[in-house]
């Protein structure tokens, strides 16, 4: 981002403040035209095209994954029968668990059993 010295607390405290006013500085963008100015923003923060898009990175973070890990997930698919399906989602609401947290868990307890993971 660029080297200037801004007092985030100041400008807390300033949008914060109920009797604080605003003056626009432009119509409000939209569509194509807000994405461009976001766009050209960014740019100007950053110093660089290149810099920006070595900072943003696509789609979420894994779950649980540390981030030097997250290039290194996989992904694995699989169909159940519907009475293996019911039982899946009663066990998921009885947890209070997410499906990609059982099916982590399932996986590595199977490999374990199997004597292929500690």
């Amino acid at each position: 981002m660029s080297g200037k010295n801004i007092d985030y607390d100041a400008l807390s405290d300033r949008y914060a403040d109920p009797d604080a006013t605003f003056t626009a500085v432009g119509p409000a963008l939209t569509g194509e035209a807000a994405a461009a100015a976001g766009r050209e923003f960014a740019i100007a923060e950053y110093g660089s095209v290149e810099a920006m898009e070595g900072e943003i990175r696509r789609g979420r973070p894994r779950i649980g994954a540390e981030p030097q890990r997250a290039a290194t997930a996989r992904t694995v698919r699989a169909t159940l029968s519907d009475r293996d399906w019911e039982a899946f989602e009663q066990l998921r609401a009885q947890r209070g668990a997410r499906q990609a947290e059982l099916v982590r868990e399932a996986v590595h307890q199977y490999l374990v059993g199997q004597r292929l993971a500690g």
